[in-house]
């Protein structure tokens, strides 16, 4: 299974296969004591050649508890270094944890990865309020470049968190345009079904974002978790 465990409440997710029925993505989400502990990976490839990356790297293939207790930086060292062992080097892979505080006195989302994005909507408004784009010095699985540094942003509560992989922005009609105009189009998606879908579940609004995306063509595979704070 690409997507591992039962989801807590308030998070909705959905893999999307490229091609072959199978991916070389993967995502997991766990409740924690703090709140939630969210871990998003694409491996190199898609379909049959990405999933059997993704098996051989993941080993074991869950959150268990005492990843759980790291901090995002610390578990995708973990990742990499458990990359280094059972792929000896020969592949890499985009991977970002993440980790959302849910207690009274602190509201906030703590980062760290190569590859993927996430952003923040505001529960009012249905804007874009922060975007946090793709890092990509250094190789998870081969060679960081620099540091694994960890980053947090507030939230308030109501907000809507929104990440994935690069499926999700690298769409046929924007290929020859970069990855910028990609992320600009996705924005767009996201808001559009934040207004379109307000007052509805989760789900719903992550379905109204999947659609768009698929509308517009999907050239890779696609993660995508939508979690109401």
């Amino acid at each position: 299974d690409q997507q591992e465990g039962s989801l807590p409440e308030g998070v909705a997710r959905t893999l999307v296969p490229f091609e072959d029925g199978v991916s070389g993505d993967y995502s997991a989400v766990k409740k924690t004591e703090r709140g939630l502990f969210i871990d998003i990976e694409d491996h190199a490839g898609h379909g049959v050649s990405g999933a059997a990356l993704r098996k051989i790297a993941h080993t074991p293939s869950s959150i268990d508890e005492d990843e759980a207790t790291l901090t995002p930086s610390a578990y995708i060292k973990r990742l990499h270094e458990r990359m280094r062992t059972h792929l000896k080097g020969r592949s890499t892979v985009a991977a970002s944890a993440f980790e959302i505080l849910q207690g009274q006195d602190k509201k906030e989302v703590r980062y760290a990865g190569r590859g993927n994005m996430f952003m923040l909507v505001d529960g009012k408004t249905g804007k874009v309020k922060q975007q946090i784009s793709p890092e990509l010095k250094g190789a998870i699985g081969v060679a960081i470049v620099g540091a694994i540094e960890e980053k947090s942003v507030p939230y308030e509560e109501g907000d809507l968190f929104v990440a994935g992989t690069d499926g999700l922005w690298e769409l046929q009609n924007n290929l020859t345009e970069g990855t910028a105009k990609g992320l600009n189009d996705f924005k767009t998606i996201v808001e559009n079904a934040a207004q379109s879908q307000k007052g509805k579940s989760v789900e719903e609004i992550r379905d109204a974002i999947l659609k768009a995306v698929q509308n517009a063509g999907t050239t890779d595979d696609i993660t995508l978790i939508a979690i109401q704070l």
